[in-house]
């Protein structure tokens, strides 16, 4: 608590200008400032939901794939495979302006995609509505001709291994951001075994432009799969020939030299296939709490895409987050990290990528979570974001105000692996329902403090955050009753956006850069969900960081 004195002198100064002004769009109209809203006791601040999934499957084959889509295909919220029953039991993060999704049963250009509705619930039988037609063009919103190909690029590829003995494969997708890419399919597999791969990083599901193939740890080939040339079946990359493979669209690839058959069969590779999804948004932070800061939400601004790779049997084999800081509006030198809370340390083989300097407040465990956090697993991605993006010299912090030079976001890539060389950590595997990282808990380490933490509204702190401060000057909290991180009015210090979030510049309140930001809080989530999204009337573009590339 060494940084708490001066981190409330700063509060009280403020406190007095934040209290002594409210901010106007124009002439005419009066916005409400954070202070002014009359919030609900009960209201949770979130901009997603967590949705309980129940599909009941065609009982005489549920061993095919299913996949959950945005209505317009361009989002994939789930892919994966029913467990031991014709009932595929998951949930599902989407954000609370959904109503529907599409819904697809296996990779059958015959399969009709359903529009079903969501609340707190999914729930669908394909047994009572059971219906099928050619009708994937349409639905995707495209315009082709043809009944095989890989336009909108690959979604799924089947590959047979070639190799003489049986090896560790790895397909992994091309690097981004020079820190590693996606592994999209780990796995034991003996020559002549066939493994499918569904799901990429991308955000509709598809795979990144490029994947490379590795055997027991050794680049074996390379493979393009962005489509600018076509791939056919029989395509041969090294020790792998292509066997199937499913477009964007639901097109399966087009036939090309004949495939070998293998007689006999070789044994199922371990896992036989393996399917990934992604979860994606911004993070907007203050930084004063205990006390209240100036809610413009840039202390810090920090983009999140998770990629996660499971087996047939939904069990978590890989986790890569990508952790790209565009702003913070602090001058305290705040570090970020992550708590997975149903995820057991020992339950973790090994993290990697994070960006902490020799010295650091932190301290790590040998397979690179934090050290002591004894109730669920913890990762703390940077210790300091003044290490990641360079002050430039002038202005509060890095992008957020606009008569100061602009510095490019930066990203920080972390690998953390669940499954290798055909087993999983000693803790044992985590289902990936049990994982919810549509309820992952990120927080901020203020000013080189491990004692305090900023969490989002009723998200519990680390086992190393000082609880004594709870219930300190602005703060509310109650940790009896599992209330966190709110003050009296229920007013938070942080949000989670499904989207890339563009942020209010420096002392300009995010009610006044969102105009239905009010009217969304103080109906409890109930009107206007979309707030943060680009529809007219909803902002007041004077309001948000628009940077000055070159000045």
């Amino acid at each position: 608590m060494k940084q708490l004195i001066y981190v409330l002198g700063i509060i009280l100064l403020v406190s007095f200008t934040f209290y002594s002004c409210k901010k106007n769009p124009n002439e005419n109209e009066t916005v409400k400032t954070m202070n002014d809203l009359v919030i609900s006791d009960n209201f949770d601040w979130k901009t997603t939901k967590t949705v309980d999934v129940s599909i009941t499957l065609p009982a005489d084959d549920f061993s095919q794939i299913v996949n959950i889509f945005s209505v317009d295909g361009e989002k994939l919220f789930y892919t994966g495979y029913a467990r031991n029953s014709n009932v595929l039991s998951t949930e599902i993060t989407i954000p609370t302006s959904v109503t529907t999704v599409m819904l697809i049963y296996s990779f059958d250009q015959n399969a009709e995609p359903q529009i079903v509705d969501v609340g707190d619930n999914l729930n669908y039988n394909f047994n009572t509505n059971k219906t099928t037609s050619n009708n994937n063009k349409s639905t995707f919103n495209v315009d082709f001709d043809d009944d095989c190909g890989c336009d909108g690029g690959i979604f799924s590829l089947t590959m047979r291994y070639t190799g003489s003995t049986t090896a560790v494969v790895e397909v992994i997708e091309e690097e981004k951001h020079n820190s590693g890419g996606a592994t999209l399919y780990t796995g034991t597999v003996a020559p002549n075994g066939e493994f499918t791969a569904t799901g990429g990083s991308k955000k509709d599901g598809r795979f990144e432009n490029k994947i490379y193939f590795y055997v027991d740890g050794d680049e074996n080939t390379e493979m393009h799969v962005s489509c600018s040339v076509d791939l056919y079946t029989g395509d041969v990359y090294g020790d792998f020939i292509l066997i199937a493979g499913i477009s964007k669209h639901n097109l399966p690839l087009c036939e090309g030299d004949p495939i070998p058959p293998v007689d006999p069969p070789p044994p199922p590779p371990d896992p036989p296939a393996t399917t990934t999804v992604n979860f994606d948004g911004t993070l907007a932070y203050e930084d004063l709490w205990p006390g209240k800061g100036d809610y413009d939400f840039n202390d810090l601004i920090i983009n999140y895409e998770f990629t996660v790779t499971k087996d047939d049997d939904d069990y978590v084999q890989s986790i890569t987050g990508v952790f790209t800081v565009y702003a913070f509006g602090a001058s305290f030198h705040n570090g970020f990290g992550y708590i997975l809370p149903n995820v057991n340390p020992n339950q973790i083989i090994s993290v990697s990528g994070y960006e902490i300097q020799s010295g650091s407040i932190f301290t790590l465990a040998e397979n690179g979570l934090e050290a002591n956090q004894l109730n669920a697993a913890t990762v703390i991605v940077y210790d300091d974001s003044y290490n990641i993006l360079a002050h430039p010299g002038e202005g509060i912090g890095v992008n957020t105000d606009e008569t100061a030079t602009y510095v490019s976001p930066e990203s920080v890539v972390i690998q953390m692996v669940f499954f290798e060389n055909g087993s999983f950590a000693s803790g044992g595997p985590v289902a990936f329902d049990d994982l919810d990282i549509g309820n992952f808990n990120p927080f901020i380490i203020v000013n080189q403090d491990r004692d305090v933490e900023v969490h989002l509204l009723d998200f519990a702190p680390s086992n190393l955050a000082d609880q004594t401060i709870f219930g300190t000057f602005h703060d509310d909290s109650d940790p009896a009753q599992q209330r966190y991180y709110t003050t009296s009015t229920n007013l938070p210090w942080a949000l989670n956006l499904p989207v890339l979030f563009k942020y209010p510049s420096e002392k300009n309140e995010i009610t006044a850069a969102y105009l239905k930001f009010a009217e969304w809080a103080e109906s409890g989530g109930a009107l206007s969900p979309e707030w943060y999204e680009a529809i007219s009337g909803y902002r007041d573009d004077t309001k948000i960081y628009s940077p000055t590339i070159a000045k």
